[in-house]
């Protein structure tokens, strides 16, 4: 699921093409993280993590309220549980519930108003690829939302990813794992767009300080 989430952010360096795109990944170990300096860094990715030194949750939230961008992937064995106590404070009371198998797969809601974000449109238009193509199998439940809207909905009326506010700074959950069992997004022709466009809304998005 890493290599393929490189891939999407950067094809050609994933292909050892060269930098294709203007994005550059970094990846790091959760404990490395701890020596970083966060605020460099346009977007923060965390793909099945839960445990991260007490100071790393800390930056996050300054690196938030600052206006940074950060994106949650759980994985298929991510504990509910653990990853409340890890991302809580940063979730706008929304909580993650646990992964549950479709008896049916579901789309992406055609639905415009269901968007959080305009940048999504194309997804819709089908200017990214015939949404046919895009089925889900397995999603989180997203229980108590509190602050936290639906980025991307599903046609059953799942929550796919969800949008939260944090300071000036931007939180996404995605509630699917970002393996081939649950879903057919990495394979398909949105994947890529989906990711660089997503990528590029969390290093720009600012909200006011109130």
């Amino acid at each position: 699921a890493l290599d393929l989430l490189a891939y999407a952010i950067n094809p050609g360096e994933a292909l050892g093409n060269g930098a294709g795109t203007n994005l550059t990944l970094k990846r790091v170990t959760p404990p490395a993280m701890e020596r970083l300096s966060l605020p460099v860094y346009h977007t923060i990715i965390l793909h099945g993590v839960t445990d991260l030194p007490a100071q790393t949750l800390n930056d996050l939230a300054a690196y938030l309220n600052n206006g940074g961008g950060l994106w949650l992937i759980p994985d298929r064995d991510t504990s509910p549980m653990r990853f409340h106590e890890a991302f809580g404070p940063l979730l706008g009371g929304g909580q993650l519930g646990s992964l549950k198998p479709l008896t049916e797969a579901t789309t992406v809601s055609r639905d415009q108003a269901a968007l959080a974000e305009d940048w999504l449109s194309p997804l819709l238009r089908e200017e990214w690829g015939d949404l046919r193509d895009l089925q889900f199998n397995e999603v989180f439940n997203f229980s108590d939302p509190g602050t936290a809207q639906p980025l991307l909905k599903a046609d059953n009326g799942d929550w796919l990813m969800a949008r939260v506010h944090h300071g000036r700074g931007t939180v996404v959950v995605q509630l699917f794992p970002g393996d081939l069992q649950a879903s057919s997004l990495p394979r398909a022709s949105a994947f890529v767009p989906l990711v660089q466009e997503l990528l590029r809304a969390l290093s720009l998005a600012r909200t006011p300080v109130e």
